[in-house]
């Protein structure tokens, strides 16, 4: 099934390399959506929008931080908590390359510089966001069940260090 991506980019000529360099991806086909502004993402992504039928919630968010009613650094701070679990790749030219790598640092999974972006780069860069969030999702639910177990469990679990200190135990 193809991931879908969500290109949140106002530059026709931005969007129409994507398209064109998506095109090329064989062993992993990709779904593009594209919007044009920050506050059409921010709709996009609110639980619960009505979209049509056809349209599959995104896999991933390609981010350009440079949008006709958001700048900068500013523009990923405000997508970030509205994206739950979706990985945010942000893109950026050249010359803002330190904007991605603060973005990355303050939470992105990575970032994307315009003038860059081949078929080769964008696939992995896409497929590596998308199985990182699946892991890192499956982890999550193993953790909980984990979680769960050891704190329902009738016997008592604890953890020690080897001198006898305890570190850890549930109510039991």
């Amino acid at each position: 099934m193809p991931a879908t991506v969500l290109l949140i980019d106002a530059n026709a000529e931005d969007e129409q390399l994507f398209r064109e360099e998506l095109a090329q991806v064989r062993d992993q086909p990709f779904r593009l959506q594209v919007v044009h502004t920050l506050a059409e993402a921010l709709v996009r992504l609110r639980p619960g929008a009505e979209t049509p039928l056809d349209v599959p919630l995104p896999d991933v968010i390609v981010l350009d931080l440079h949008l006709p009613d958001s700048l900068g650094l500013t523009t990923f701070l405000r997508l970030q908590p509205k994206a739950g679990h979706l990985p945010v790749i942000v893109l950026v030219s050249q010359a803002d390359e330190d904007l991605g790598l603060e973005a990355v640092e303050r939470g992105a999974l990575d970032h994307l510089i315009k003038q860059q972006v081949v078929s080769t780069l964008l696939n992995k860069t896409l497929r590596y966001a998308t199985e990182r969030t699946h892991t890192l999702l499956a982890l999550k639910a193993s953790e909980t069940r984990y979680r769960e177990l050891y704190e329902n469990v009738v016997a008592g679990v604890f953890q020690s260090t080897p001198d006898g200190k305890f570190m850890a135990a549930n109510p039991a």
